[in-house]
């Protein structure tokens, strides 16, 4: 599990971003919030977050906009690409980020932050 402040940085992230998904990466001393390409309830992650990522990546993650914070069939399409990394999603309702879960690139759950 990740140290409570890089959590706390995916939940801002999160609500700030609200009601459009936010995205980033997890890296060596924190995160780094990327640009989504997309709107609503879909992500794309930027390719300037990742070149910016100066460090070994750690996570990738994403918010989902009143959802569970489990990977969609659309998430897990995305992290077979990313197969060495977590796959963190948070759930956001009203503008509120809460629960974050933290996957495999197969879907399965490896770690849950109330």
């Amino acid at each position: 599990m990740y140290e409570p402040r890089v959590l706390d940085q995916i939940r801002q992230h999160a609500q700030k971003a609200w009601p459009d998904e936010c995205c980033g990466v997890v890296v060596d001393g924190g995160v780094r919030a990327g640009r989504n390409l997309r709107r609503g309830a879909a992500f794309e992650l930027d390719a300037a977050t990742l070149i910016r990522a100066h460090g070994r990546i750690l996570g990738v993650y994403h918010s989902h906009c009143g959802a569970p914070a489990s990977m969609s069939a659309a998430d897990r399409e995305h992290a077979r690409w990313w197969p060495a990394v977590d796959h963190v999603v948070v759930r956001v309702d009203d503008g509120l980020a809460g629960t974050i879960r933290c996957h495999g690139h197969d879907g399965a759950l490896r770690w849950t932050s109330v």
